[in-house]
């Protein structure tokens, strides 16, 4: 099996999140932002609508997102409001979904395809199609099968909304006997609002047994005023029969 060593980014991170101080919070924070209010500077506005536009949001509802956000008001996508729309699209061996919501916040994110989609389209390739890498990454997450063991390499795990972004890779196997997660590769994490720093970056549950498999990438983020701090998470687990899926606490 291969692995990938961990390359450090987190110091860029911070910078970068340092470097765009906006008064908004993110996860359990933003509910409680109502009262507190920010006047963004045109650095700061731009950045906002440089990540909106990467997703797709209209101009007219980037406005109102950031009307909202200097106001302090949480954005429906932090709310726990039930999208308006969601669409998800197959890239290689993974899947991307977007969730949209009713203010034309989002939250975007990414995992390795299940066991059973991966043979699809691995049949697929070796029946002339081509299947393209995975959007931003240089090298693709492979997969392969044989003697009963797919083995899963370089995988993005990523959840990104209008304040925050968090993602790494992952190598695991899926095998009759075992399925477990081999290694953890790169990660990265970065805010629109607030500080961030990675304090805990590990395989959580190596070997899926009656309960999944797990790794979790976990950070600490002050938020600029007053606003509290969060402790965001984002965690990707596969189950002994080869199903993917993650969870995260924004």
């Amino acid at each position: 099996m291969r692995t990938t060593s961990t390359r450090r980014l987190g110091a860029a991170a911070a910078a970068l999140g340092a470097a765009l101080l906006v008064s908004l919070a993110f996860g359990a924070g933003a509910a409680n932002a109502s009262t507190t209010t920010s006047t963004l500077t045109p650095d700061q506005v731009a950045a906002l609508q440089a990540k909106m536009d990467t997703y797709g949001v209209p101009a007219a509802q980037q406005d109102g997102l950031i009307a909202k956000i200097e106001a302090g008001q949480p954005l429906d996508a932090d709310t726990g409001a039930a999208p308006v729309s969601t669409s998800t699209v197959t890239i290689g061996y993974e899947n991307e979904t977007v969730e949209r919501y009713a203010d034309g916040s989002f939250a975007a994110t990414s995992t390795p395809v299940d066991l059973d989609q991966a043979k699809t389209i691995a049949a697929s390739q070796s029946a002339g199609h081509i299947v393209p890498l995975a959007s931003g990454n240089a090298t693709g997450c492979s997969y392969s099968y044989g003697a009963g063991v797919a083995v899963y390499d370089n995988c993005l795990v990523k959840r990104s909304t209008v304040a925050l972004t968090m993602w790494f890779r992952v190598n695991y196997h899926v095998a009759s006997s075992s399925t477990e997660i081999e290694a953890l590769g790169s990660w990265d994490m970065y805010a629109t609002g607030a500080a961030c720093q990675e304090t805990s970056f590990k395989i959580t549950h190596k070997q899926a047994t009656t309960s999944p498999a797990t790794a979790r990438l976990t950070g600490n983020c002050t938020v600029v005023g007053n606003l509290g701090t969060s402790t965001p998470y984002l965690e990707f687990r596969v189950t002994s029969g080869g199903s993917e899926s993650w969870t995260s606490n924004f």
